[in-house]
């Protein structure tokens, strides 16, 4: 791996998880009216992870914390606290000496969105079950439309830290699970 990759690498890797654990929320557009960007995007491992807004359920017939955490992406923190986990594994270390990083990269990316689509229903549900204990609809509703603006959204700075130890004890075996899966995918693909 050249020092360029290997610094690209650890520095994307340092920001998304300051960004999870220094108590960030990202707060993005909803994705329904998301302009499309004529550009090509840079490839990432966040960006790569992602999985778009499920399409066979309208967001505006969703449970409104469900949607908060959808419309927010929040959603996404699944894909990143797994890519944390699993980025320095010893298998995987020795897989990208092994293969290079690109071949392991693409390998990684693939078994996160595997492990995101058979667990990611069910983390949201944990998400959108802790938000609803700490606001009400019409909270959430206002943080997600006016977001920074919101009369509400001091509140959920204030409630970060809560809403961070309950998903961790909440979401503990469904981020076990979807590891699990990763690492047995990773595995496999190694053979």
């Amino acid at each position: 791996m050249t020092f360029k990759k290997n610094l690209q690498f650890q520095t994307l890797i340092k920001l998304a998880i300051v960004s999870l654990f220094s108590g960030t929320i990202i707060l993005t557009p909803p994705a329904y009216s998301a302009a499309k960007s004529t550009t090509v995007p840079h490839k990432t491992w966040q960006r790569a992870t992602e999985i778009a807004l499920p399409t066979a359920s309208p967001l505006g017939q969703m449970d409104t914390a469900l949607k908060f955490i959808l419309v927010t992406g929040i959603h996404k923190n699944l894909s990143l606290l797994l890519l944390h986990s699993v980025k320095d594994q010893p298998s995987v270390q020795a897989a990208v000496q092994k293969h290079g990083m690109d071949v392991v990269q693409n390998t990684v990316v693939q078994a996160i969105r595997a492990a995101k689509a058979k667990h990611g229903a069910e983390w949201n549900e944990m998400l959108a079950r802790i938000y609803r204990g700490y606001f009400t609809d019409n909270e959430l509703r206002s943080i997600m439309t006016e977001r920074e603006s919101s009369p509400y959204f001091a509140q959920l700075i204030d409630k970060h830290t809560l809403i961070a130890t309950d998903t961790k004890t909440q979401g503990q075996s469904i981020f076990a699970a979807a590891k699990s899966d990763i690492l047995e995918n990773l595995a496999r693909a190694d053979r």
